[in-house]
């Protein structure tokens, strides 16, 4: 596909058009790309610079928009610092992260860190079937071992009837993602070279869209 052509149709596709599930439609055009409001919480995340800025609004709109109550973060990103929680902290005072990053600072309680994943994966586990929460995960990255199988489980479990699952750098977390993938039977994936984002529902048929993230 010549150069000019895969700007028009990401353009396109980014505008919603050629899609016709009304779920995807809104999510593309009302939170990934909805530049049509100014969101009060910006102002929390303006100290962040460039690009990450952008991908830190990404991320606080993507949680206005599913609000979970319980985050799981597995892996740390050099690039990232304290963005993503920042970003998740935001939306509800109520929500709260598993993580297994360096936790710069706890926030009131609110951020737990956990040395291992398997360990990270138990209490999150725990947390969320003693709310009846939706899992909502950030993959930021994921080494291969009993982390990766515990999470894996813990995905098994909860794709097929409903979770939010975001799979950043996927340069290094392509098989997790595919693995992921793999895993759902209902739901919708929205991806571009960089990363992911995953919702399933039983409502929703298996799709993928190709937008700019």
């Amino acid at each position: 596909m010549a150069a000019w052509w895969k700007r028009i149709f990401h353009w396109r596709r980014n505008k919603g058009y050629g899609v016709h599930s009304p779920f995807a439609f809104n999510f593309i055009t009302g939170v990934v790309h909805n530049t049509g409001y100014h969101y009060y919480g910006y102002a929390a995340l303006d100290d962040i610079s460039g690009r990450e800025r952008k991908r830190a609004r990404l991320l606080f709109r993507i949680a206005c928009h599913f609000n979970p109550r319980e985050v799981l973060e597995t892996g740390s990103d050099k690039e990232c610092g304290e963005w993503v929680k920042a970003a998740l902290l935001l939306h509800d005072s109520r929500s709260r992260i598993v993580t297994t990053s360096d936790a710069v600072e706890i926030n009131g309680g609110r951020v737990t860190s956990r040395p291992a994943l398997r360990e990270a994966v138990s209490l999150y586990t725990a947390r969320i079937e003693a709310g009846g929460h939706t899992p909502f995960v950030i993959i930021n990255s994921v080494e291969a071992g009993d982390g990766a199988t515990a999470l894996l489980s813990f995905l098994s479990g909860y794709l097929p009837t409903g979770a939010v699952v975001i799979v950043r750098n996927r340069r290094d977390n392509e098989s997790i993602l595919q693995e992921a993938i793999r895993l759902m039977s209902r739901g919708m994936v929205f991806a571009d070279r960089d990363s992911a984002i995953i919702v399933t529902r039983p409502d929703l048929p298996k799709q993928f869209f190709k937008v700019d993230l």
